[in-house]
């Protein structure tokens, strides 16, 4: 009995010592080399190098993509694609030789949508598909309607965050009609309070349109639908919606855009903000960050101005397009230029 005690002494003793130790190691010793926190690094390729594109004299809608690999243009009713590091032109013909009505690039992946005419079991069909230029291939989102004559794709809204495409469709006699199709390709056709529609746009995170009622220059948004009312004694126009929601309407001045009212759909029309710009401007001078910020090109100085920021970018050269870190330029050889915005 007497031999078991000491046994059992000795071995409480050996784990006493035991974990005093690891502890010593753990809290002193170990200490700076065993805490430790990682960081992720990212490093971000300069877009704006080794562009090598070439932008023909009778190139027309002239388009970059979002991070500018790839340009689209128009020339002779044939749509091209040229990739910008290579030089490399592509006619870009759609499965079964359908004609192509509409197209434009998604805000954030290297994807086409185009909207055209196709023969589908004997009739003629408009019908939306999204388009790869890596491998030139498509893929059909859905036929949305029969075509008529002089049918006319006006222009397609799309939000890549919840998958859904408004399709605005002008069939002739003052009439649009717009079709949405959701992320389980379910095609509706939209009840508006207008035949006559302007501009639309959907809301990002929100799957809701906003459209312009062009002939009474009235304004609404659907799911729940309501009239947006201003208190402004300007003609107003649609300009756009940000990824984060806000929504960017223009006060006019002839056909051109005076100052810019923005504020979200969830708030009060009356405590949206309002900028007025020092001189008007054309609408497609105009563009809208992911960080809501209020960008303006002026062609006369050639500056791109961030009127959030104050931050100003001169260039040299025809101004292309603005994208979300860099501005597209050509020279008088039409040579294809990218230049950072930050």
């Amino acid at each position: 009995m007497k031999v078991s005690k000491k046994i059992i002494a000795w071995a409480i003793l050996s784990i006493i010592l035991q974990v005093g130790g690891l502890y010593v190691l753990d809290n002193f010793v170990f200490k700076h080399s065993s805490d430790f926190q990682s960081k992720k690094i990212e490093i971000q390729k300069d877009k704006t190098k080794d562009i090598n594109a070439t932008i023909p004299t009778g190139a027309e809608a002239i388009n970059v993509s979002y991070d500018g690999k790839y340009l689209t243009y128009n020339e002779n009713n044939n749509l091209y694609m040229q990739d910008t590091k290579t030089g490399t032109n592509t006619q870009i013909t759609t499965e079964n030789e359908g004609e192509i009505f509409y197209y434009k690039w998604l805000c954030d992946r290297d994807r086409l949508i185009i909207a055209k005419k196709v023969k589908d079991k004997g009739e003629y069909k408009i019908q939306l598909v999204t388009y790869s230029p890596k491998n030139s291939s498509e893929t059909v989102v859905s036929n949305i309607c029969s075509y008529q004559q002089d049918m006319e794709v006006k222009k397609v809204s799309e939000s890549t965050i919840t998958g859904v495409y408004y399709i605005d469709i002008y069939k002739g006699g003052l009439k649009n009609t717009v079709y949405r199709i959701d992320i389980n390709d379910t095609l509706t056709k939209l009840s508006l309070k207008t035949n006559v529609l302007g501009n639309m746009e959907v809301i990002p995170h929100e799957d809701r349109l906003i459209y312009e009622d062009k002939v009474n220059g009235n304004f609404f948004v659907t799911s729940p639908n309501k009239q947006l009312v201003f208190s402004s004694n300007k003609n107003l126009t649609l300009l756009g919606i940000d990824r984060k929601d806000v929504v960017y309407m223009g006060e006019l001045n002839g056909d051109k855009i005076a100052s810019i009212v923005y504020g979200k759909v969830s708030e009060d029309t009356s405590t949206w903000k309002k900028v007025t710009l020092d001189s008007v401007v054309n609408s497609n001078d105009l563009y809208f960050s992911n960080e809501s910020e209020i960008l303006i090109n002026d062609n006369l100085k050639g500056s791109v101005k961030n009127l959030t920021t104050g931050n100003e970018v001169e260039y040299e050269g025809k101004l292309i397009q603005i994208k979300e870190n860099f501005i597209a330029t050509t020279d008088s050889n039409g040579k294809l230029a990218y230049k950072n915005l930050k």
